[in-house]
């Protein structure tokens, strides 16, 4: 089977189990299953953001207590998790490369 048009490395083959080649030939991926269920969502995507948008003008009078504190741990949140997924893909390259010198 060619799994090129997946965009995997060519050597991603080998290391598949059946199960997953055959999931990834008869599964949902084919037959552009992914864009069928993408385009579901995206159609009613505006029903997802309904519930937030109702609670955070329920809470209106916390945001404006509590806005700025809330704003600095949003701010906090992203750096650490920029910094875990750097660290995350540093630590993993280096240790494909360590994995392929052998």
């Amino acid at each position: 089977m060619d799994f090129s048009c997946f965009g995997y490395h060519p050597d991603l083959e080998s290391r598949l189990t059946f199960q997953e080649k055959w999931v990834l030939a008869h599964g949902p991926l084919r037959n552009d299953g992914v864009e069928t269920a993408s385009k579901g969502l995206l159609a009613h995507l505006s029903l997802l953001f309904v519930p937030a948008g109702v609670g955070v003008v329920q809470e209106l009078d916390l945001l404006a207590s509590h806005g700025i504190a809330i704003i600095l741990v949003l701010a906090l949140s992203v750096v650490v998790t920029l910094l875990a997924t750097v660290l995350t893909f540093r630590l993993v390259s280096r240790l494909l490369k360590q994995q392929d010198a052998r």
